[in-house]
């Protein structure tokens, strides 16, 4: 049976990552370094820079799957693009953005890898959590800290034909 699917406007979208930011600054966490996962988290990682005024924006590829099928088969995540220097993260305090956190295996490699760099702390934020994808009912997976929405659905966004 196919997934039941919610999708987003840019407008939907804009609204979760403001809801984000209110979250992270309520937390009192202020980033030295924001990061997006390639390629859903660009546009939330954008918004997130404007809004809580961090300059420095990077981006990290991360692969799990083969293809763009809404039920592509998965495996293990592997980061695939680097820093030229990465000696710019070292001790910083940087949050880690996606646009749709699932099993949290994406993220959780992501953040494996930065903490390997030397980043001193790493928070997680998604603009929607997926609680739908096969693995993410266990949500003892990957916690993430700040959570635009949660949905027991797949998540369609507007630059998903």
């Amino acid at each position: 049976m196919a997934p039941e699917i919610k999708s987003y406007s840019w407008d939907d979208l804009t609204q979760l990552a403001s809801s984000v930011c209110e979250r992270i600054k309520n937390s009192g966490y202020m980033p030295e370094c924001l990061i997006s996962i390639l390629r859903g988290g660009i546009f939330p990682g954008l918004l997130l820079s404007h809004t809580l005024e961090v300059r420095n924006l990077f981006a990290v590829s991360i692969s799990t799957t083969d293809n763009e099928d809404i039920r592509a088969p998965r495996h293990l995540p592997k980061v695939e693009s680097y820093f030229d220097n990465k000696n710019i993260l070292i001790g910083k305090k940087i949050i880690l953005i996606d646009d749709v956190v699932n099993t949290g295996k994406t993220m959780e490699e992501c953040c494996h890898y930065f903490l390997n760099l030397g980043v001193h702390e790493i928070k997680t934020a998604c603009l929607v959590r997926d609680t739908y994808s096969e693995g993410a009912e266990d949500n003892r997976l990957f916690q993430v800290d700040y959570v635009g929405e949660t949905i027991p659905f797949w998540a369609k966004f507007p630059w998903e034909t």
